[in-house]
């Protein structure tokens, strides 16, 4: 066999364990330290010489290794950790939005987060093994600079996920995209969509998603239950296959008022949330409620449990991910007041929900209680369960 070498669309990350993850398909492979010290060896054109050919094969078919080529252009990164690694990073890159949704939780300042706050963690996140990166905002591709930062993605060994409402995609904008994956937003059919984000964002949307599909992108959609939308799910679910979308993810917002009484009661939109298909995307370690491999970096230039904590800063930029990441308290499922037997499948749900409903981050997230058939508690500590979703 000629001479072998990983693939550049693959790095080597050291997290809990040694690891090569393929940046294009988003695939995780954990490894012995055999496999990790010969595609390590890999990184430049290498013999295949006495290597396990099953094993050989089995790289060679899931595009791990090549034959020939030139150097893997990527370095080893990160560390082996006893706690949970960082994996993926949430950027709010700007407050900035052409809409004015209904369940949004974020406020009109119109900020937008420095660039060089940007690649200094971007860099740092690199550097500590991180997976993948998850452009949102407000609309990201508001940010004033949003150019220059698409150009400077490439030079980045990670994943790089947009998230947007699909308003400004065209041909040429794709055509310069430097993401692996968008992923839009479509919160139910044209009537149920516009109602929550304003009249004529469903066709933007679907325009949005031919065009990236056209382009050969990875595209996936996500979606709000609302009251408009409880009745668009079967429906929504032929357009997105017919469509082509890779994944399709289903949440219940979480905010605190319902003016304009847009919410299901939490046991309704428990129910839709049987809905969705494709790679989940994110996941947590055994042990370890929801959200264990996720830092947020929010426009003001600070880091954050997720893009719902920003009011709760664990770290800045000046400060370093690291640190932040080290001040970031990962709970575990035996710290939640969770006792069923679908804690390991569900990881306790969303711990703003959960805070939201019963005012304790150790509190169930009711919504996933019934997504799961589990009754949640009728109080915890001092406070009484709503039935709506929000507060």
């Amino acid at each position: 066999m000629n001479k072998v070498v990983l693939s550049p669309d693959c790095t080597l990350k050291l997290l809990e364990e040694p690891t090569v993850y393929n940046i294009r398909t988003d695939e995780l492979y954990t490894l012995d330290g055999e496999a990790f010290e010969f595609l390590k060896s890999s990184t430049s054109p290498a013999d295949p010489g006495n290597v396990d050919r099953k094993f050989l094969d089995y790289c060679l078919e899931e595009g791990i290794l090549i034959e020939g080529g030139s150097r893997n252009p990527w370095p080893v990164s990160g560390r082996i950790q006893k706690g949970p690694s960082l994996r993926y990073i949430e950027v709010l890159l700007t407050d900035r939005c052409n809409l004015r949704c209904r369940h949004c939780y974020l406020g009109l300042s119109g900020g937008e987060l420095r660039t060089d706050s940007l690649y200094r963690a971007f860099t740092e996140f690199e550097d500590m093994g991180g997976l993948k990166v998850l452009l949102s905002g407000g609309e990201p591709m508001l940010h004033s600079r949003f150019r220059e930062i698409n150009s400077r993605l490439k030079t980045f060994s990670f994943r790089t996920v947009l998230l947007t409402n699909g308003f400004f995609i065209d041909d040429r904008t794709v055509r310069e995209l430097n993401v692996h994956e968008v992923q839009v937003s479509m919160d139910g059919l044209e009537e149920s969509h516009d109602f929550l984000r304003g009249r004529g964002a469903f066709r933007r949307a679907v325009d949005a998603i031919r065009t990236l599909k056209r382009a050969g992108m990875d595209v996936t959609v996500a979606t709000m239950v609302h009251r408009r939308n409880r009745n668009d799910f079967p429906a929504m679910e032929d357009l997105l296959k017919e469509l082509g979308v890779r994944g399709w993810s289903i949440d219940v917002p979480c905010v605190r008022d319902d003016a304009d009484g847009v919410f299901l009661p939490c046991e309704e939109a428990a129910a839709l949330l049987s809905y969705g298909f494709g790679p989940s995307g994110r996941c947590s370690s055994p042990g370890y409620a929801c959200g264990s491999h996720l830092i947020c970096l929010t426009s003001n230039g600070t880091f954050a449990r997720c893009g719902f904590f920003c009011n709760e800063p664990v770290g800045t930029v000046e400060g370093g991910l690291e640190r932040a990441w080290q001040n970031l308290h990962h709970r575990t499922l035996d710290e939640l007041e969770c006792r069923c037997p679908h804690l390991m499948e569900c990881r306790g749900g969303c711990r703003y929900r959960a805070s939201l409903f019963y005012g304790s981050l150790s509190a169930p997230d009711p919504v996933l209680c019934r997504a799961f058939g589990v009754e949640p508690p009728a109080r915890y500590g001092n406070k009484k369960l709503q039935s709506t979703a929000p507060l």
